[in-house]
């Protein structure tokens, strides 16, 4: 995997952490945040593969780090939003659940998905 071709920028705020992985070519990136008022929880924002590099097992590699990094800060879960007006909804959906993401809920504007990281 490229794990050694990851840079890592981490943000303290009031509310919380971020941490952004940025694929060192600038081909991917993805922010997970860690909340404060939410420590079972990790969530997933922005995952982003450049369309010409999909398929090729960035993202994949991006998200089992963010795991990674998410059970290192003890937490339990990954949740993440799925847009539905995005062009690639339905695959992104299914690429989650081959991921091991499940349901949580949906409104009229996104899906939420989860991922049991481990059980206490």
């Amino acid at each position: 995997m490229m794990y050694d071709n990851l840079t890592r920028i981490s943000v303290d705020w009031w509310w919380g952490r971020t941490i952004t992985l940025i694929e060192r070519n600038g081909i991917a990136s993805v922010e997970l945040q860690l909340e404060n008022d939410c420590p079972s929880t990790a969530f997933v924002k922005g995952l982003i593969v450049d369309e010409s590099q999909r398929r090729k097992n960035i993202g994949k590699m991006l998200m089992e780090k963010c795991e990674k990094i998410a059970i290192i800060n003890n937490r339990s879960f990954m949740q993440l939003d799925v847009d539905k007006s995005c062009s690639n909804f339905d695959w992104l959906c299914d690429w989650y659940v081959r991921m091991g993401y499940i349901l949580h809920r949906k409104d009229e504007h996104y899906v939420t998905m989860v991922k049991v990281l481990r059980t206490k």
